[in-house]
């Protein structure tokens, strides 16, 4: 987490918090955002300094991905812990003026160059985002909410022979055994279903899926092209749950794990841009770095020169690209790539 937070000062390149008392000189060309930090109630203080909301707001501005932890109170409190101790640190260094050492500010310009370097493709990704939306939001960004009732077609595990050298397979009979009887309990419940029983009673009875039959057999959200509900073989039960209505259910749905009767708990809707932000600009970094680059290099190589890495010959062993990172002198490992938020967790549950 130190870590973390260092590389947010170091993109921040600001001042911080500095309350009841006389704050020292900044660096140099050092943004004045001390209108933003102040912004908001109180969220933590240590003596006379303070953290306010806007220094959390500015920093989500600055990695969205820090939104999610945030919205976690042992994650925030961890973060506000690190922000007030990286606070008094500046604080301390700008007290002794070591904002005019010449080795700080040549790190704080190198560092400056990455963060405007990179800047050209952000602003590319921000531009292009929102294009990307509104383009796939009617198959991409669709989304229903489901419960199901699961019947699977899995046949108990064979008996296992110490002697044998190759783990028991279940006989083809077996198998279809256990499908007919899938089909016949999921029959069942169906016709139990239409004959106006409860769905709440009839997953506690006859589901398989004991993680959601006691919360009404919910699994979330699937949207038409779930890739975890297409490895599942769920198509023709996605296909169904769009084309019902709230409460509405289907008859059983045979896919790849089982027979599965779907009800609709809310439907469909679209989701908000805001929520699939960050998911849609990580898809597309790479894409626009790759043709932002082509732009600029004219599909020119690089020309080297240092006779030792001309030894290497045209093509050196694969390694980590390395980067520049002034906040380790010496240190040739770089300033990490921007974080990513994770993709939104797939709603599908696996069986």
């Amino acid at each position: 987490m130190g870590k973390f937070i260092s590389q947010i000062f170091f993109f921040l390149l600001s001042g911080l918090i500095l309350v009841h008392c006389g704050s020292p000189k900044e660096p140099a060309g050092t943004p004045d955002i001390q209108a933003e930090l102040s912004k908001g109630k109180v969220v933590a203080s240590q003596g006379s300094t303070e953290i306010k909301e806007g220094y959390l707001d500015l920093i989500v501005k600055v990695n969205p991905n820090v939104k999610r932890q945030i919205t976690n109170p042992l994650g925030k409190k961890k973060l506000v812990e690190n922000l007030m101790e990286q606070e008094l640190l500046y604080r301390e260094s700008l007290r002794k003026g070591l904002q005019n050492d010449k080795d700080v500010q040549a790190k704080m310009a190198m560092f400056s160059r990455v963060v405007i370097a990179q800047a050209l493709i952000d602003k590319e990704v921000e531009t292009q985002a929102k294009g990307e939306y509104e383009k796939n939001k009617d198959t991409e960004f669709n989304q229903v909410k489901i419960a199901h009732i699961f019947f699977s077609t899995r046949p108990p595990p064979p008996k296992i022979d110490p002697k044998a050298k190759t783990p028991p397979q279940n006989a083809k009979e077996d198998l279809e055994k256990a499908k007919q009887a899938a089909k016949v309990k999921a029959d069942e419940a169906y016709a139990k279903l239409k004959g106006g029983e409860a769905w709440q009673t009839i997953s506690d009875t006859y589901s398989d899926d004991k993680m959601t039959s006691k919360n009404q057999g919910e699994i979330g959200y699937v949207t038409k092209n779930d890739p975890r509900g297409m490895r599942l073989d769920w198509a023709k039960i996605i296909e169904k749950a769009f084309a019902m209505k709230k409460d509405e259910f289907s008859e059983p749905i045979l896919a790849k794990d089982g027979y599965h009767i779907v009800k609709v708990v809310e439907e469909v809707s679209v989701k908000p841009y805001d929520e699939v932000e960050n998911g849609i600009k990580f898809k597309l970094r790479p894409k626009i770095k790759a043709d932002i680059m082509t732009r600029l290099t004219g599909g020119n190589k690089i020309n080297f020169f240092d006779e030792e890495i001309k030894k290497l010959g045209e093509k050196p062993a694969e390694q980590p690209p390395m980067s520049i990172n002034p906040s380790k002198p010496g240190a040739p490992g770089g300033m990490p790539p921007p974080q990513h938020p994770h993709p939104p967790k797939d709603a599908v549950h696996a069986h």
